[in-house]
């Protein structure tokens, strides 16, 4: 006698209703925030981002990459009610390779995994350390913006994308298929400078702000109308690769899984259905109407843990290793690190920390004590110690703020080069960096600082960009 199976149906669309103008309104947004106040308070109403508990938005403040992963997350249907079981499994799925940081929203970024809008290999770009607490840069919104989009699969080349922004040339080369697609698409614009009234710019290492954020974020749910259907599987399995449910109507209905979706069962992507157990629940994942992924989710004395494609192989483990680097090989393909004899290979993104100070893998020596920490084999960070080495990376500029942003966090400081040049160059000052007053010690806030500021700024170079974490103004 087959069991009766009582079917749940939740159709969600983040934004299913209009909302009333001031539903959201917050102390600190005035005339100049104009702009972006119908997006801010769109965005504060369905819960993709949140105001401050003192009552502010703070529009002004520069978006961290910690709060952009969690932004991203809920854009993607992270919040759809209902939904959370699938969520849970996720994080569950990826709970080793997230542990292993720091973070206080360990589920946001595993669902950001789960929907391959991250990737494992880039975690330590975001989380590692005090990354967390770095700005995030329009380049990097960008990359998340397409990916939200999915529309990775859809991007041009980099060799064959020719660019009309004044700054274009400092666009990372990795980046330009993903600021061509949200420039195309029409999700972020150019940025003018009164300086140059005639030229359009990007400015790629400028960081977002939290106004801006809600703009592009309701840009990107204007495109996408994010649905999730679920149901509880009547009979399970049928021929051809197919599932049968029933409606809340009783209707009896077969889907057949094709390779135009996703299919994932408890956490891991799958080409069949073998794995899918009797008792299962299934969630549609609808983009504009159309299916994108198919997820299972067993009964949890059924779970399906992937284990077909596991491997023993330590060089393909998760978790963290601590020893001494016996010997490095360097190839085309990246760097290895030999630890108790298995070789270890890093990940393209990897944070590497030398001396507490941010290296690169290929600052690695033989000898030098180190701390992986690895996800299916791949080095994502490495914190190494060398009593010989003192923060080779670690810069300070002595000079006078000639121009100063306070929505985007920078300052254009003229200082003297090594060659004893005066020259002027623009700065990103994090969102944690330490601001002191010399004379007296006292603690200041970026906004305090002005024009003319004669200032010592320390921080630390990473891919060609300073980033200030620390200002002493004299």
């Amino acid at each position: 006698m087959k069991k009766r199976v009582i079917s749940i149906v939740l159709a969600l669309s983040l934004f299913a209703a209009p909302v009333a103008a001031g539903a959201a309104s917050f102390s600190d947004l005035t005339e100049f925030h104009a702009w972006a106040e119908t997006q801010i308070e769109e965005m504060t109403t369905h819960g993709i981002i949140k105001g401050y508990t003192d009552g502010t938005f703070r529009p002004d403040q520069a978006i961290t990459k910690t709060e952009a992963l969690v932004l991203t997350a809920r854009a993607a249907g992270y919040i759809a009610d209902g939904y959370s079981s699938f969520v849970i499994q996720a994080a569950s799925r990826f709970n080793e390779a997230v542990t292993a940081y720091d973070t206080p929203y360990p589920n946001e970024v595993s669902y950001l995994l789960y929907k391959n809008i991250l990737d494992v290999n880039e975690l330590g770009s975001y989380l590692a350390s005090d990354r967390a607490n770095y700005s995030l840069s329009r380049s990097e919104m960008a990359l998340l913006l397409t990916r939200l989009m999915r529309a990775e699969g859809d991007l041009e080349e980099p060799d064959e994308i020719v660019l009309s922004y004044a700054d274009s040339a400092d666009i990372s080369y990795a980046y330009l298929p993903y600021v061509d697609y949200v420039t195309e698409s029409g999700l972020m614009q150019g940025v003018y400078d009164p300086e140059y009234p005639d030229s359009v710019f990007f400015k790629p290492n400028e960081p977002v702000t939290r106004a801006q954020m809600a703009v592009l974020l309701y840009r990107v749910l204007e495109k996408m109308d994010i649905t999730v259907e679920i149901y509880d599987l009547y009979g399970g399995i049928v021929q051809d690769n197919s599932l049968s449910y029933k409606t809340t109507s009783g209707a009896l209905k077969v889907y057949t899984v094709t390779d135009s979706v996703n299919l994932i069962i408890d956490g891991w992507y799958c080409d069949s259905v073998e794995h899918v157990q009797s008792g299962a629940k299934v969630a549609f994942f609808k983009i504009n109407g159309e299916i994108y992924d198919v997820e299972v989710l067993n009964d949890e004395a059924y779970r399906y843990d992937g284990s077909d494609s596991e491997s023993s192989d330590p060089s393909l483990a998760s978790g963290s290793v601590t020893g001494t680097i016996s010997s490095i090989s360097i190839t085309e393909n990246g760097v290895s690190v030999e630890i108790d004899g298995v070789f270890y290979d890093f990940s393209s993104s990897a944070v590497v920390y030398l001396n507490s100070v941010a290296a690169t893998a290929y600052s690695l020596r033989v000898g030098q004590n180190v701390t992986l920490v690895l996800s299916s084999g791949l080095v994502l960070t490495a914190d190494a110690s060398d009593a010989s080495i003192s923060s080779p990376d670690a810069v300070t500029r002595t000079g006078v703020i000639s121009a100063i942003s306070y929505t985007n966090r920078t300052v254009d400081l003229t200082y003297e080069d090594a060659n004893g040049d005066e020259v002027t160059k623009r700065f990103s000052v994090e969102t944690n960096a330490t601001i002191v007053r010399a004379i007296d010690g006292r603690e200041l806030s970026f906004d305090d600082l002005e024009e003319d500021y004669s200032i010592v700024a320390t921080g630390v170079v990473r891919s060609g960009t300073f980033y200030v974490s620390k200002i002493v103004v004299n």
